[in-house]
């Protein structure tokens, strides 16, 4: 085996660990969608079928398999099991994979782990928003937790703390920048927003101002074009209320996929 097949191989590894390890964190991203809109604890009571109470086994909790295994339906009363799980799964591993690129070989930086963290919540957090209108604190909060420790851990050990501090404010300005438009707008942005927006450019802001700024110019387009429709469909009013976290953490990984490419083109329109 050649020296470029070793690294191959070798890579190919990593990715599949990384997919393996994105699956089950999808896994975990299922109970926090269906748990945390109810205030029910994530850590117990195991998971079980809400129809007749069977409670899963080790094979029946393996992430997407588990569900194919069972052809999508309970193993003690047969009763359809939603096809959202295995998708909520191979959604989170999938975004899971994309936060460690770019490139080949994965990235392990302080920003690919800080896109990781929020892949793990992004899916959640845009499912919950959509049906309650809300960003939940008991996600909200522990993510924030872990990207602020990512910060200082940085700091520390990379003696970068210009960096981290540079980080933090990618996250502080956006943030109190949506709180005055909420209060402006007298309500028209909720606080739930404005924490997202901190997550946000906590990870976004390792990768650059441009990251940044492009995934909130993405996030406003976007929800901008879709109050449009809803305005020009008459499925509302000026007043009706939008969940913006959706848009928000689809500007992140849209602007974060699309690499310098996206990042000039966008900054370029707005004359940067």
């Amino acid at each position: 085996m050649s020296l470029d097949q070793a690294t191959a191989t070798y890579n190919a590894v990593q990715w599949a660990i990384l997919f393996l390890l994105g699956a089950a964190f999808g896994s975990f991203a299922t109970v926090l969608e269906a748990r945390v809109p109810s205030g029910r604890s994530i850590v117990k009571p195991r998971s079980a079928c809400p129809n007749c109470g069977h409670q899963l086994s080790w094979h029946e909790n393996i992430p997407i398999l588990g569900w194919l295994l069972l052809r999508g339906r309970c193993a003690g009363c047969h009763s359809p099991i939603s096809v959202k799980y295995p998708l909520i799964e191979l959604s989170t591993a999938f975004l899971f994979l994309l936060a460690f690129t770019p490139g080949p070989d994965p990235k392990f930086g302080a920003g690919n782990l800080a896109m990781a963290a929020m892949a793990v919540v992004t899916v959640p957090l845009v499912m919950i928003d959509l049906e309650f209108h809300r960003l939940p604190n008991a996600i909200t909060y522990p993510t924030g937790i872990f990207l602020l420790v990512l910060m200082a851990a940085h700091a520390l050990l990379m003696s970068d703390l210009q960096g981290s501090w540079g980080v933090l404010l990618s996250g502080v300005i956006p943030a109190l920048t949506l709180l005055t438009l909420g209060l402006i707008s007298r309500g028209g942005m909720g606080l739930g927003d404005v924490k997202l927006a901190a997550l946000m450019g906590w990870s976004a802001g390792w990768f650059g101002i441009a990251a940044n700024v492009t995934g909130f110019v993405i996030a406003f387009l976007l929800g901008g074009c879709y109050a449009l429709v809803v305005l020009l469909s008459r499925r509302g009013t000026r007043k009706s209320a939008i969940p913006f976290g959706p848009f928000l953490l689809a500007g992140l990984w849209v602007a974060f996929a699309g690499g310098q490419l996206l990042q000039n083109v966008v900054l370029s329109v707005w004359g940067f």
